[in-house]
């Protein structure tokens, strides 16, 4: 083979590569791998054999995935629009931890050594901070939230939920949530 060729087959491999990274990967809740698009009743059927889906929305489509056994913690969602799944969350760790899942910073470590790869990946990255005032003795709170945008179908979202001094006896508190999002970024911009 010259090296016309040589190089022509070397560019066509690599394009091939690229067009295949960019149509997206497959989201693993489970042993179930999940793409935008997937039927209802498949991807429902799926993750019926290792958790117990629970419909929390008929608007929106959505099912809360509850794992099965002694910890009632969720593994993530599934949300549906004209039968297609067209989003789905997988929870990678959250605090306080329960027994039997994986706290915050190794879901954090996870997710990101998952999703980004060894080969890195580029995306935006957006940090928020929403509050809500206390009344009446009871504390207010605050969500410190972090978007990681890997298009063209990921998203990571980072939140950590924060109470604030209230006049009252309750303790204070703080909830991080490590997830990863299944999503047609350009779709929902």
């Amino acid at each position: 083979m010259n090296a016309s060729r040589s190089r022509i087959l070397i560019f066509a491999l690599l394009g091939y590569a690229v067009v295949s990274a960019a149509r997206g990967a497959d989201l693993m809740i489970g042993g179930v791998a999940l793409r935008l698009g997937m039927p209802q009743a498949q991807v429902l059927a799926a993750l019926g054999k290792d958790f117990d889906p629970k419909q929390v929305s008929l608007t929106e489509g959505k099912y809360i995935l509850w794992r099965r056994g002694a910890t009632a913690s969720s593994a993530g969602s599934v949300s549906f629009k004209d039968g297609k799944l067209y989003r789905a969350s997988k929870t990678w760790g959250k605090t306080p931890t329960l027994i039997g899942s994986t706290n915050a910073t190794d879901g954090l470590y996870a997710v990101f050594a998952d999703v980004v790869g060894s080969a890195g990946r580029a995306g935006r990255i957006k940090a928020q901070t929403h509050r809500a005032p206390g009344s009446a003795g009871i504390s207010g709170t605050e969500v410190r939230l972090i978007t990681f945008e890997l298009p063209p179908d990921r998203m990571i979202l980072v939140g950590t939920t924060l109470s604030l001094p209230g006049r009252g006896d309750e303790a204070d508190y703080r909830i991080t949530t490590v997830e990863e999002y299944l999503v047609d970024l350009a779709a929902s911009q």
